[in-house]
This record gives structure tokens, C-alpha cells and sequence, in this order.
């Protein structure tokens, strides 16, 4: 059963969608502030987030940035305030749907299953990136990523290194710190253009990165949102 953390400081309304959604086998832990969606963020692991965008401690938008720290899953945002300014302000923040008050039970259930569906992260989506810099080697699908000297090399010839680039590195690096979760687009573009690197597109470097891995299927593209690396990967 896929679990969702609902953020919603109106207890009424999150009792109500929380017995609603689980007569149509959806999961949702329910808490009422921002401080302790935090906690759950850090402990939990979830396939979708619904946050409502006015909490008595902190406001929503600021939240759903605080929290893409640690959670990398989809995130719908509940707003009583509507209209086109208010819906791109929620996307900017790193929601990826939006949804006015008052709403369908029935519409809301329905979007939760999309979201999930399409980013397909199953049960490992609230699953927190390792800390830079806590771990050396990443191990994943016969390849071992070295952090601290820059390189990946084979399983099968651990004197072979495959040379990347600079952004190339940045890019796999990112993946694999977040390996069965979504790394957005925007967040790929930023490590290229960090890289002063104009002339050539983000997808041309998953390209190039996905040709060197010998392995196509192991860098997934979730179209319109971003890329995930599927697999097991060890830190070590």
C-alpha cells in the first residue's frame, strides 16, 4: 500500500481525507505543522506528499523548499488562494501539482495516483540523499563511483576508470546520492550552467553519461520532470 504524509493544520479535514483515502488503499500519515512534517520527513518513508500552504508556524511554499532537502517525491500543494500566480509560485517552490480549496475527495485521490504513478518510485520515494561528503564510494548496477578522486570504474576491472567530465561527474554524482528519486530537471541545468558549460543541452550530457554506463535503462527519464537512477546502490 503506498503511504502518503499529509500536511494540513485543519484536523477535521485530514481525519476526513485520511479514512477516505484508505478505503481506496492509500496510506497517509497526517501532521499539522511544518516543524513536524520535518521530523516525519527525516524518519518516514513515503511515495507522495499533499501540503497545505497556510500552517500556523511556517508558510507552505517555505516548507516544500526546506523539505526537498531531504525528500525527493512528489508534492501537491493545497491552497485556498487560486489563480495563475498563485499555482506558479507553488511549482517554483518544488511542488508539482497544485489544488484550491475547497476541493473533491474524489479529484484529490485521483491526482495522488497520477503523481505517484507517473514518478514511479514506489515505496522508496521519502528516502533522504546522503550527506556530502559521508561516504567515499557509491556501488550500483557493476560500476563503483569514487567521490573523492572523481572517477567510476567497472566491477569487473577495478584498474579501469572511465573518464567524465567535470558536469558529467556533478550529474551521475547527483543521481546516485538520490538513486529511485527524482533529480528535476532545473537542478541538472543548474549543474551545467555552474560548469560555465553553454554549448551543450542537460540531455546531451545524460546521453553521453547513459552511453559510457553501457546501460540505457539505468538512468530513467520521468518526461517533463527530471531523470532517476533505478537499482540498488550501496554507500560505503
Amino acid at each position: 500500500m503506498h503511504k502518503v504524509l499529509m500536511v494540513d493544520d485543519d484536523q477535521e479535514l485530514c481525519q476526513l481525507v485520511q479514512t477516505f483515502f484508505m478505503k481506496h488503499f492509500l496510506d497517509i500519515d497526517a501532521v499539522h505543522t511544518g516543524a513536524a512534517a520535518v521530523e516525519k520527513v527525516k524518519q518516514g518513508q513515503y511515495d507522495a506528499m499533499i501540503l497545505d500552504q497556510n500552517l500556523p508556524d511556517i508558510h507552505g511554499l517555505e516548507l516544500c523548499e526546506k523539505l526537498r532537502k531531504h525528500y525527493q517525491g512528489p508534492v501537491l500543494i493545497l491552497s485556498g488562494e487560486g489563480g495563475e500566480v498563485a499555482r506558479v509560485l507553488g511549482l517554483r517552490a518544488g511542488a508539482d501539482d497544485y489544488l484550491e480549496k475547497p476541493f473533491s475527495r474524489h479529484e484529490l485521490l485521483e491526482r495522488m495516483r497520477k503523481l505517484i504513478e507517473r514518478c514511479g518510485r514506489g515505496a522508496h520515494a521519502l528516502r533522504a540523499a546522503p550527506e556530502e561528503g559521508t561516504y567515499r564510494f557509491a556501488d550500483f548496477e557493476g560500476y563503483t563511483l569514487d567521490f573523492y578522486e572523481r572517477m567510476l570504474r567497472p566491477h569487473d576491472n577495478q584498474e579501469k576508470s572511465i573518464q567524465l567530465t567535470d558536469v558529467e561527474f556533478k550529474i551521475l554524482s547527483s543521481l546516485v546520492m538520490r538513486n529511485n528519486a527524482l533529480v528535476r530537471r532545473e537542478d541538472i541545468e543548474q549543474l551545467t550552467i555552474e560548469n560555465d558549460d553553454n554549448s551543450r543541452s542537460f540531455d546531451v550530457h545524460i546521453s553521453r553519461i547513459r552511453k559510457k554506463l553501457g546501460n540505457n535503462a539505468m538512468i530513467k527519464t520521468i518526461h517533463g520532470h527530471g531523470y532517476m537512477m533505478v537499482g540498488a546502490c550501496q554507500f560505503s
